[in-house]
């Protein structure tokens, strides 16, 4: 039962990653790069421990046209902070922030978010599924 629950949370994680290097892969082959400048945080609104601000970035497409967008993930970029732009020329309102170690910061919060969701996993498998050995008499 247990193997069957990694075997499951392990394809999980590779179809997951694998999507999620396509989209990198592609935006890279395919995407045209122009600097874009961070205008604004906008936080989830949490206090205390740490809060979780995503990037508001303008960039101006090949087009001469302003565009923004706010990236989905909390990264190191500061407000005001220049960055490399990558958006699709037939949509350029789908855009990801290239530089910056965003695409390193990325890979590594979603690795730790994954390792901590296969322990919780594993953990839950234990409380529910777990019996421990019986004395023999």
């Amino acid at each position: 039962m247990f193997f069957a629950v990694f075997l499951f949370l392990l394809i999980l994680y590779a179809v997951t990653w694998t999507n999620y290097q396509r989209t990198q892969e592609f935006f890279i082959r395919e995407g045209q790069e122009v600097q874009g400048k961070v205008v604004s945080l906008a936080g989830d609104g949490r206090s205390g421990r740490r809060a979780i601000n995503h990037p508001v970035i303008e960039f101006t497409d090949i087009n001469g046209v302003l565009r923004s967008f706010e990236s989905m993930y909390d990264t190191p970029f500061r407000v005001g902070d220049i960055v490399s732009v990558l958006y699709l020329s037939d949509s350029p309102e789908t855009a990801i922030a290239k530089d910056g170690g965003a695409d390193v910061y990325n890979i590594t919060s979603f690795n730790i978010r994954l390792v901590a969701t296969l322990f919780a996993a594993f953990l839950f498998w234990c409380a529910v599924f777990y019996e421990p050995p019986r004395k023999r008499k």
